[in-house]
């Protein structure tokens, strides 16, 4: 026939209006929420016994509250945040041969980060700050699971990673303007 489709869906959402890091005795009293939203799939079609395809797909979001610390104790910060994005996909497929007693999985998948930190004046705090990372990761693989016996099975594989990554700060204050730039960079591991 046409196969078996199967997927799966989830969804979840965290909150926290969160606490102070400051110290209310010193009249510190800004709480640093939190929130996280995540959404996955997978999606797979199996044409038979002998294998299939499946694609993975990943998204986080998250932005976070924070405070500062000058040296004298952390302060309320009522306007610094941090904000996150993740990105995954893979796509796999899977061949099973010898009555399913050799399984190999050949994967590919592909990762980003992306992060954001903010600091805008504010009455209290004349800085301004602003960082940027990026981030990719790259893999392909390809495994083996080997079952000897129900209760021994032997795994082998192959991968190779690409990691490519950069990052910009730039912040002003009364010691002066500070510019650092991290250009783009890759390091590959097999």
């Amino acid at each position: 026939g046409s196969g078996e489709f199967d997927y799966s869906l989830s969804a979840s959402r965290e909150a926290s209006a969160g606490i102070s890091a400051a110290s209310a005795q010193h009249g510190n009293s800004e709480a640093d929420g939190y929130t996280n939203s995540t959404v996955s799939g997978r999606f797979g079609w199996s044409p038979g016994e002998r294998g299939g395809i499946d694609l993975i797909l990943r998204a986080v979001d998250n932005r976070a509250e924070l405070d500062q610390d000058f040296g004298a104790g952390i302060v309320d910060d009522p306007n610094f945040t941090s904000f996150s994005q993740q990105r995954m996909a893979r796509l796999q497929g899977r061949l099973n041969l010898l009555d399913q007693r050799w399984k190999q999985t050949l994967g590919l998948s592909l990762s980003t980060i992306r992060r954001d930190s903010k600091n805008r004046p504010d009455p209290a705090h004349a800085d301004r700050y602003t960082s940027t990372f990026d981030g990719e990761i790259r893999q392909a693989d390809w495994q083996h699971d080997l079952v000897l016996h129900e209760t021994q099975t032997v795994t082998v594989g192959l991968a190779t990673l690409e990691e490519t990554g950069s990052s910009h700060t730039h912040s002003v204050s009364d010691y002066g303007t500070f510019n650092s730039e991290f250009p783009e960079k890759s390091a590959t591991t097999d």
